[in-house]
């Protein structure tokens, strides 16, 4: 069962035990994405984190409104997240290279212009922005495919084989 239909599986139900413990599934699932997502605004490895908490706490305290794929939502949140802190501190958009402690404690040097600047070596511009729209920013492959007028097959088919074909490349860095 995808993620999304578990959720709303749960929320019909009303157990918040059983909710919350899913969710802190997601959480481990999902917390390195979202420190990366938030690694392209800010770069203080101790602001990362707590931006990234932020927003699993954002995201669990709306819980019931999500009307998207958690995913998706949970990146939208985590950008959302990191632009307001900026703009509270007041600082220019950072995007530097920042260790992400995960939750499994492995630390992993994460640099957002090095990962894109790699994909562009290897892969055509809409393969670099499919991958990095749906891995990234969570965007699903029917909405994808809306946005890029193709079938939603087609851009599935499209992210595997740019997948693929970046990995096999010889600039291995996912």
């Amino acid at each position: 069962m995808s993620e999304d239909k578990e959720l709303k599986k749960l929320i019909r139900n009303g157990d918040l035990s059983a909710l919350t413990d899913y969710f802190s599934i997601l959480y481990t699932k999902y917390y390195k994405l979202v420190c990366f997502a938030i690694s392209k605004y800010v770069s203080n490895t101790e602001d990362i984190k707590d931006l990234a908490n932020d927003s699993f706490i954002k995201v669990f305290n709306n819980i019931y409104s999500i009307d998207s794929s958690f995913k998706y939502y949970l990146l939208k949140t985590a950008n959302n997240v990191a632009l307001d802190f900026l703009k509270k501190k007041k600082l220019p958009l950072e995007i530097e290279e920042v260790e992400v402690q995960g939750v499994d404690n492995v630390t992993s040097s994460i640099n957002y212009n090095d990962l894109v600047s790699k994909l562009n070596s290897c892969l055509k511009p809409i393969e670099v922005e499919v991958i990095i729209k749906h891995a990234l920013e969570g965007y699903t492959f029917n909405e994808l495919a809306k946005e890029l007028n193709f079938k939603e097959k087609k851009v599935s088919s499209m992210y595997f084989y740019a997948i693929k074909k970046f990995l096999n490349s010889d600039g291995v860095y996912l």
